[in-house]
């Protein structure tokens, strides 16, 4: 059977938002099979929609991402230790540089790993974030307009995605 290419892009938005493949299919009557081939046509053209589930559960997410919740984390942990070697009475100098230098170390090589995140998916995820916020906005301050904008929302999803998607 063939299917509009509407059906196609609902498809496609359901999983991207976070539906398994099997219930976003299902969700528009298109049997799994299909909307497997569907996705696999879509990456062979560059269309990868498992890049966007992760940029968008990034772009959702009230933290940042992971790496910046490991860095909080972290961080926390960090100054309540130096604290506690500031504030140790039995330890010596001595005990605390070589502490403090470890420490040091540690805290160089977290926030160097913190850092050494996929690019292109922090790009990606921050282009939907700016998006969403733009249909946000649009909607608070401009209802009138959100079935002029919604309707171009899609293909410009799309084309954020190729821009942000293929680096």
């Amino acid at each position: 059977m063939a299917y509009k290419q509407f059906v196609k892009d609902q498809v496609r938005e359901a999983f991207i938002g976070g539906l398994s493949l099997s219930s976003a299919a299902a969700r528009f009557g298109v049997p799994y099979d299909t909307a497997r081939r569907w996705k696999e046509a879509a990456r062979k053209a560059g269309d990868r929609w498992d890049s966007l589930v992760l940029a968008n559960k990034m772009a959702d997410s009230n933290e940042n991402n992971l790496a910046q919740q490991t860095l909080d984390q972290f961080l926390t942990i960090y100054h309540e230790t130096l604290k506690d070697i500031q504030n140790d009475p039995d330890m010596s100098n001595q005990d605390k540089v070589k502490l403090l230098a470890s420490l040091a170390n540690t805290y160089r090589d977290v926030t160097r790993t913190a850092c050494k995140v996929d690019p292109t998916s922090w790009e990606l995820a921050l282009a939907m974030d700016v998006t969403k916020s733009f249909m946000r906005f649009v909607k608070e301050h401009y209802p009138e307009k959100i079935k002029d904008v919604l309707s171009i929302h899609h293909e410009f999803s799309r084309t954020i995605a190729e821009q942000y998607g293929k680096k």
